[in-house]
């Protein structure tokens, strides 16, 4: 079984009702499927107009499928429904995010590569540290010696 997620916008002129009632449809398109969750997320601003709408209702829908002919089916459809302003249908086992968490050589990968950042952070902070107290030992040499001439001078 394949993982999706399908991220949907609906017209934000539309009721919350209307838009709940979209969102409904949609997922009946889904029939077919395993693990169907619905998340809303409510009546959000959108970052610039869709046709002339400048808000709309985000939903997303995660599930399991393995009949591709569903998803092709639902993108038919959601193409011709004119309250949808934009789908997303997202293959997770694709998503390179996906993979990176759920393989072992990559999460082994990540590991290592953690560690060496960390070991070079820390050997930094040494030399940082280092740097400090000389400058701060320069400086107090610096004010010992201005001292003792000034002794000398008086």
């Amino acid at each position: 079984m394949t993982n999706y997620e399908i991220m949907l916008v609906v017209d934000g002129n539309k009721s919350a009702a209307d838009a709940d009632a979209v969102s409904t449809n949609c997922q009946k398109l889904l029939k077919g499927t395993k693990d169907l969750k619905e998340t809303k997320m409510g009546l959000k601003k959108m970052a610039y107009k869709i046709k002339n709408c400048s808000q709309g209702y985000y939903y997303v829908f995660n599930f399991a499928c393995d009949k591709p002919e569903i998803i092709k089916e639902f993108n038919r459809l959601t193409l011709i429904n004119k309250d949808v302003l934009r789908f997303l249908v997202m293959n997770l086992e694709h998503n390179y995010g996906w993979r990176a968490i759920h393989n072992e050589k990559k999460v082994k990968a990540a590991a290592k590569k953690a560690k060496i950042f960390a070991d070079k952070q820390k050997k930094l902070e040494e030399i940082i540290a280092a740097k400090k107290a000389a400058y701060a030992a320069e400086k107090e040499a610096k004010a010992e010696a201005r001292q003792a001439e000034e002794k000398k001078e008086a």
